[in-house]
């Protein structure tokens, strides 16, 4: 049976209340946790986030800076790419679409994440915690939100 066959059922168990993802994550089958019913569960073999900036140029040694890494891939004009274990970022060059996007970026460490970025120049937010993670918040060249969450206190 394929994953797209097979069923997917809601947990008898309850999770914590407004887990979010990071309830997700602890659960054996993530589909269980978003799925409030009986369906087909698509097959997903990987997720890419996308961000729209004004001027690639400006935004590339931004996102190989929090990243710690160049691009992986340009695939295209006007498109660069990272990539990760079933998941990836792709910046687009869309000056219309720039600084409207969020992107939350899981980490080990949230606190040395901080303290690396402001030693790189970067002025991150203050570190924040809420009931399942641990956050800071910082803003591209063109505005977008990106977020860095630690599950759990950090």
């Amino acid at each position: 049976m394929t994953g797209a066959q097979r069923r997917v059922e809601q947990d008898d168990e309850e999770g914590p209340p407004m887990g979010g993802l990071f309830a997700a994550m602890e659960r054996p089958d993530t589909n269980a946790a978003c799925v409030p019913e009986r369906r087909l569960a698509m097959s997903i073999k990987a997720i890419f986030a996308n961000i729209s900036c004004s001027h690639l140029e400006t935004s590339i040694p931004w996102y190989e800076t929090i990243l710690a890494r160049s691009p992986d891939a340009n695939p295209m004009k006007g498109l660069v790419e990272w990539h990760f274990a079933g998941a990836g970022l792709q910046v687009f060059e869309g000056p219309d679409k720039a600084g409207h996007g969020t992107l939350t970026l899981i980490v080990d460490d949230v606190r040395a994440e901080h303290e690396r970025l402001t030693q790189a120049g970067f002025e991150p937010g203050t570190v924040q915690e809420a009931d399942y993670t641990t956050i800071v918040q910082l803003r591209d060249p063109d505005g977008n939100l990106v977020v860095l969450a630690q599950p759990g206190k950090a």
